[in-house]
């Protein structure tokens, strides 16, 4: 089984078309308590996790306590997608919560190579529109609860 196919993003891939879009990712590895990013900085980056953990967060005011944790995210999720389709700052920071090892996939090196290869960015885009709307739909639930 090929490294890319229990990740969601890339799920009704062939192991052909995983190794394609391997090709394009470059592995990084984060300490823990390291930031892969930071809140208000510029990116074009989306990140995969192949081991480890990484907490996506708001820092907050320095008069409030700890940064507020939005997300703990495990192996085979995925994170700083937003960059894939605005120019906009990030909306949070990722920070390793342990010694953790990344695919970092470039804006313009995925984008490009789905204009060769429709199928495959048909493929990813789609699945990118279930991911967000799970995230979506488990903020809301977190909203109600929190409101109610």
């Amino acid at each position: 089984m090929h490294v890319l196919a229990p990740v969601k993003l890339f799920e009704d891939l062939s192991d052909q078309e995983l190794s394609a879009l391997h090709h394009l990712a470059f592995p990084i590895k984060v300490e823990k308590s390291d930031y892969v990013f930071r809140e208000d900085s510029l990116g074009h980056q989306i990140y995969v996790i192949l081991e480890g953990r990484v907490e996506i967060l708001i820092e907050r005011p320095a008069y409030q306590m700890e940064p507020l944790t939005l997300a703990v995210l495990e192996a085979n999720e995925i994170f700083g997608e937003f960059s894939l389709f605005d120019d906009y700052a990030r909306s949070a920071s990722a920070v390793a919560a342990e010694t953790s090892y990344l695919l970092e996939f470039h804006k313009t090196d995925l984008l490009e190579f789905f204009d060769k290869n429709s199928r495959i960015g048909m493929i990813v885009m789609r699945n990118l529109g279930k991911i967000l709307c799970e995230r979506l739909r488990q903020t809301d639930t977190q909203i109600k609860g929190a409101v109610w």
